[in-house]
Protein backbone atom coordinates (compact mmCIF):
# COMPACT_ATOMS: atom_id res chain seq x y z
CA UNK A 1 0.00 0.00 0.00
CA UNK A 2 2.69 2.52 0.84
CA UNK A 3 6.64 2.46 1.43
CA UNK A 4 8.36 4.94 3.86
CA UNK A 5 11.72 5.34 4.34
CA UNK A 6 12.46 6.93 7.94
CA UNK A 7 16.55 8.29 7.65
CA UNK A 8 16.40 10.56 11.01
CA UNK A 9 16.33 7.79 13.60
CA UNK A 10 15.52 4.08 14.15
CA UNK A 11 11.66 3.27 14.95
CA UNK A 12 11.36 1.62 18.38
CA UNK A 13 7.48 1.00 18.16
CA UNK A 14 4.89 0.99 15.53
CA UNK A 15 0.82 0.91 15.82
CA UNK A 16 -1.66 -0.04 13.09
CA UNK A 17 -4.92 1.78 13.95
CA UNK A 18 -7.72 -1.26 14.08
CA UNK A 19 -9.62 0.67 10.93
CA UNK A 20 -6.48 0.25 8.55
CA UNK A 21 -6.04 3.95 8.06
CA UNK A 22 -3.42 5.38 10.37
CA UNK A 23 -0.34 4.09 11.56
CA UNK A 24 1.91 5.59 14.11
CA UNK A 25 5.66 5.30 15.10
CA UNK A 26 8.15 6.08 17.98
CA UNK A 27 11.71 6.76 17.24
CA UNK A 28 14.91 6.68 18.98
CA UNK A 29 14.93 10.35 18.79
CA UNK A 30 11.78 11.21 20.98
CA UNK A 31 9.83 11.96 17.54
CA UNK A 32 6.53 10.57 17.13
CA UNK A 33 4.92 10.61 13.72
CA UNK A 34 1.50 9.80 12.61
CA UNK A 35 0.65 9.57 8.99
CA UNK A 36 -2.92 8.77 7.71
CA UNK A 37 -3.00 6.17 5.28
CA UNK A 38 -5.64 7.32 2.87
CA UNK A 39 -4.41 10.93 2.14
CA UNK A 40 -1.00 11.08 3.57
CA UNK A 41 -1.43 14.11 6.20
CA UNK A 42 1.51 13.43 8.23
CA UNK A 43 2.27 14.48 11.94
CA UNK A 44 5.56 14.72 13.75
CA UNK A 45 5.28 15.31 17.34
CA UNK A 46 8.85 15.49 19.22
CA UNK A 47 7.40 15.13 22.67
CA UNK A 48 9.72 12.76 24.34
CA UNK A 49 13.40 14.33 25.40
CA UNK A 50 14.35 11.10 24.70
CA UNK A 51 14.45 7.53 22.81
CA UNK A 52 10.21 6.43 23.05
CA UNK A 53 10.14 2.78 24.02
CA UNK A 54 6.22 1.92 23.87
CA UNK A 55 3.17 3.61 21.85
CA UNK A 56 -0.51 2.87 21.53
CA UNK A 57 -3.49 4.12 19.70
CA UNK A 58 -6.97 4.38 19.49
CA UNK A 59 -9.01 1.97 17.46
CA UNK A 60 -10.00 5.10 15.57
CA UNK A 61 -7.23 6.41 15.29
CA UNK A 62 -7.61 9.77 17.44
CA UNK A 63 -5.39 9.51 20.16
CA UNK A 64 -2.09 8.09 20.66
CA UNK A 65 -0.26 7.28 24.23
CA UNK A 66 3.57 7.54 24.02
CA UNK A 67 6.18 6.52 26.92
CA UNK A 68 9.70 6.99 26.50
CA UNK A 69 13.20 7.07 28.79
CA UNK A 70 12.22 11.15 29.83
CA UNK A 71 10.50 9.16 32.25
CA UNK A 72 7.24 10.73 30.91
CA UNK A 73 3.97 9.30 28.83
CA UNK A 74 1.51 11.39 27.09
CA UNK A 75 -1.95 11.12 25.68
CA UNK A 76 -2.15 13.21 22.38
CA UNK A 77 -4.83 14.01 20.03
CA UNK A 78 -3.84 13.09 16.29
CA UNK A 79 -5.75 16.04 14.89
CA UNK A 80 -4.61 18.66 16.96
CA UNK A 81 -1.31 17.37 18.20
CA UNK A 82 -2.09 18.79 21.96
CA UNK A 83 -1.08 16.94 24.98
CA UNK A 84 -4.19 15.75 26.49
CA UNK A 85 -2.91 14.05 29.63
CA UNK A 86 0.75 13.77 30.72
CA UNK A 87 2.41 10.92 33.15
CA UNK A 88 5.51 11.60 35.59
CA UNK A 89 7.47 8.36 36.54
CA UNK A 90 10.52 7.96 38.36
CA UNK A 91 11.72 5.37 36.18
CA UNK A 92 11.80 5.36 32.30
CA UNK A 93 8.26 4.06 30.42
CA UNK A 94 8.43 0.36 29.33
CA UNK A 95 5.24 -0.08 28.31
CA UNK A 96 1.60 1.66 27.41
CA UNK A 97 -1.65 0.30 26.59
CA UNK A 98 -5.05 2.09 25.88
CA UNK A 99 -7.80 -0.09 26.42
CA UNK A 100 -10.21 -0.42 23.24
CA UNK A 101 -13.30 1.83 24.18
CA UNK A 102 -10.64 4.07 25.75
CA UNK A 103 -11.78 4.51 29.24
CA UNK A 104 -8.10 3.50 30.50
CA UNK A 105 -4.69 3.39 29.56
CA UNK A 106 -1.90 1.22 31.52
CA UNK A 107 1.29 2.72 31.98
CA UNK A 108 4.53 0.94 33.65
CA UNK A 109 8.03 1.61 34.36
CA UNK A 110 11.42 -0.41 34.81
CA UNK A 111 10.55 -0.69 38.09
CA UNK A 112 7.73 -1.42 40.15
CA UNK A 113 5.16 1.24 38.77
CA UNK A 114 2.58 -0.77 36.62
CA UNK A 115 -0.38 1.80 36.89
CA UNK A 116 -4.13 1.42 35.47
CA UNK A 117 -5.41 5.16 34.58
CA UNK A 118 -9.09 6.43 34.21
CA UNK A 119 -8.49 8.91 31.19
CA UNK A 120 -11.65 10.79 31.76
CA UNK A 121 -10.51 11.99 35.35
CA UNK A 122 -7.09 11.56 34.49
CA UNK A 123 -6.68 9.95 38.32
CA UNK A 124 -4.68 6.82 39.32
CA UNK A 125 -7.36 4.20 39.06
CA UNK A 126 -5.23 1.01 40.34
CA UNK A 127 -1.27 -0.26 40.64
CA UNK A 128 -0.66 -3.84 39.83
CA UNK A 129 0.84 -5.55 43.17
CA UNK A 130 3.78 -8.07 42.60
CA UNK A 131 6.61 -9.04 44.83
CA UNK A 132 9.35 -8.90 42.17
CA UNK A 133 12.05 -6.30 42.54
CA UNK A 134 10.88 -5.11 38.95
CA UNK A 135 8.92 -6.65 36.70
CA UNK A 136 9.32 -5.59 32.67
CA UNK A 137 6.20 -6.63 30.53
CA UNK A 138 6.87 -7.34 27.05
CA UNK A 139 3.66 -7.55 26.06
CA UNK A 140 0.36 -6.19 27.45
CA UNK A 141 -3.49 -6.42 26.90
CA UNK A 142 -7.04 -5.42 28.42
CA UNK A 143 -9.25 -8.22 28.27
CA UNK A 144 -12.81 -7.76 28.93
CA UNK A 145 -13.66 -4.26 28.71
CA UNK A 146 -11.16 -3.65 30.75
CA UNK A 147 -12.00 -5.79 33.79
CA UNK A 148 -8.65 -7.56 33.23
CA UNK A 149 -5.04 -6.68 32.20
CA UNK A 150 -2.94 -9.84 30.32
CA UNK A 151 0.94 -9.45 30.93
CA UNK A 152 3.80 -11.41 29.42
CA UNK A 153 7.37 -10.85 30.56
CA UNK A 154 11.16 -12.09 29.11
CA UNK A 155 10.67 -14.47 32.35
CA UNK A 156 8.72 -16.70 30.42
CA UNK A 157 5.17 -15.45 32.66
CA UNK A 158 1.97 -15.04 31.73
CA UNK A 159 -0.02 -12.97 33.75
CA UNK A 160 -4.34 -12.08 34.28
CA UNK A 161 -4.47 -9.45 36.64
CA UNK A 162 -7.62 -8.13 38.26
CA UNK A 163 -7.48 -4.18 36.74
CA UNK A 164 -9.31 -3.28 40.04
CA UNK A 165 -7.36 -4.68 42.51
CA UNK A 166 -4.24 -4.84 41.16
CA UNK A 167 -4.36 -8.36 42.02
CA UNK A 168 -2.89 -11.10 40.15
CA UNK A 169 -5.77 -13.82 39.33
CA UNK A 170 -4.02 -16.40 37.25
CA UNK A 171 -0.34 -17.16 35.56
CA UNK A 172 1.05 -19.22 33.35
CA UNK A 173 4.68 -20.84 32.42
CA UNK A 174 5.29 -20.72 28.54
CA UNK A 175 8.02 -23.35 27.26
CA UNK A 176 8.77 -23.40 24.14
CA UNK A 177 7.47 -26.12 21.59
CA UNK A 178 10.11 -28.90 21.01
CA UNK A 179 12.22 -28.10 18.34
CA UNK A 180 11.63 -24.82 18.10
CA UNK A 181 14.22 -22.42 17.19
CA UNK A 182 15.38 -20.26 18.86
CA UNK A 183 14.80 -22.28 22.07
CA UNK A 184 13.32 -19.96 23.81
CA UNK A 185 9.18 -18.80 24.76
Amino acid sequence: LGFYKVSDSPIRDIQLSENGQYVVYGQVNGKLVHINLRNGRRLEVPLHREKINSIDMSSNGRYVLSGGNDHQAFLWDTETAQVIQQFQFDQRISRVRLEKNGRFAFIADTQKASQRWDLKTGKLKSTLIYHARQSIFSSVRFVKDGQYLLTGNATKSVVLWDTNTGLKVQDWTVTPRKETRPKTA
